[in-house]
């Protein structure tokens, strides 16, 4: 797997994920890309950009680095640009003769978590450019986590069923807003439904609100709304339970 130089001294590992960060972490996952919104330069002449986050209680710190998976293509310079709240910040220029890490130093006097923030790469090339973006954002709490889901479902008629779904991703889209969507099977193995659920998550966490919604088998679609009483770390969401407002589903995740 190719890993850029400057991260692998670092010792980090590359994660596929958003980029959720708290203000007390002292840790930072790292996102990797290559190309623009999903397109890649067909002879894979763009780089391999990874970025992450260092969050302090002053300020914020953008670590960025890049490099070509086709080795001839690693003497180019490669110029990285900044974006904090779609505002551009700075460049940054690297080159085989000019080495270093590259980082941006976010003080609370350009941005307070949550941001957003844009990191651009571009390898100069004679008469062209490739480039590969990360678009990410800094949060002040911290909601992604893996979990192991079970949804009961008990209509009016009484007969309650039971769905489970392992590794259920639950992926921040908002400082206080977190979704999963997943396929559960029920206890005998002979129905599926999907699920997702939007979770926003009050200051009290006892106090956060929900919708479900699950499409069965037929393509049926039922929405719920409810409340949820969610339970999280400093660093990670731990566990949310979800309660519909007719007391006919619930949805508990840890």
């Amino acid at each position: 797997m190719f890993m850029p130089r400057f991260f692998s001294t670092l010792g980090l590992s590359f994660a596929l994920s958003l980029l959720m960060f708290n203000t007390q972490a002292a840790h930072a996952q790292i996102l990797s890309a290559e190309g623009v919104a999903g397109d890649m330069d067909s002879k894979s002449r763009g780089p391999v950009l990874s970025v992450s986050a260092n969050v302090e209680s002053n300020n914020v710190t953008i670590l960025a680095d890049a490099s070509n998976p086709r080795d001839e293509f690693n003497k180019y310079p490669i110029q990285f640009d900044f974006f904090v709240n779609r505002q551009f910040i700075t460049s940054q220029y690297r080159s085989p003769t000019l080495p270093g890490p590259i980082a941006l130093e976010v003080s609370n006097k350009i941005a307070k978590p949550p941001f957003s923030y844009v990191v651009v790469a571009k390898v100069l090339y004679p008469n062209s450019v490739y480039t590969s973006v990360i678009e990410a954002a800094v949060y002040t709490q911290s909601l992604a986590a893996t979990l192991d889901c079970t949804l009961t479902s008990t209509p009016k008629d009484g007969k309650e069923t039971i769905y489970t779904a392992q590794k259920v991703v639950a992926t921040q889209s908002s400082n206080s807003v977190f979704t999963t969507a997943f396929e559960a099977t029920s206890e005998n193995g002979e129905d599926t439904i999907n699920v997702s659920a939007t979770i926003t998550v009050a200051s009290k966490s006892a106090d956060s609100t929900g919708s479900v919604v699950i499409v069965d088998q037929d393509g049926n679609s039922t929405t719920s709304n409810g409340s949820v009483a969610v339970e999280k770390t400093s660093s990670e969401l731990t566990s949310f339970a979800y309660t519909s407002s007719d007391d006919v589903t619930t949805l508990s995740c840890s």
